[in-house]
């Protein structure tokens, strides 16, 4: 963490960033680090840069989910492209299954 005070960050965003991690149920350094690294890439060094970050990253969540709203579940997985199967007679079907021995 030191690194990053030396490279000019804030104590706050450190915290912020623990807090993150927190808020997403991974409590690992790893996950801290990789937030740290973001902000370092990013270039945010303050309380302020991290609170517009978040705002950003919130704003883009929000027009994704907007984008999806709407679409039905097989357009979301991508099996849209397959017609519904019809059976007339459902009993040729059940006749060629395995019978349980007793």
């Amino acid at each position: 963490m030191q690194g990053f005070i030396n490279h000019g960050m804030q104590n706050i965003v450190i915290k912020k960033a623990i807090n993150e991690a927190i808020d997403n149920n991974a409590k690992t350094w790893s996950y801290i680090k990789t937030i740290l690294l973001d902000c370092d890439n990013k270039k945010v060094f303050t309380e302020a840069d991290f609170n517009k970050r978040q705002q950003e990253y919130e704003s883009k969540k929000q027009e994704k989910h907007s984008k999806n709203k709407g679409k039905s579940s097989t357009q979301e997985t991508g099996y849209q492209h397959y017609e519904q199967r019809e059976y007339e007679d459902l009993e040729d079907l059940y006749a060629n299954l395995p019978r349980d021995k007793k």
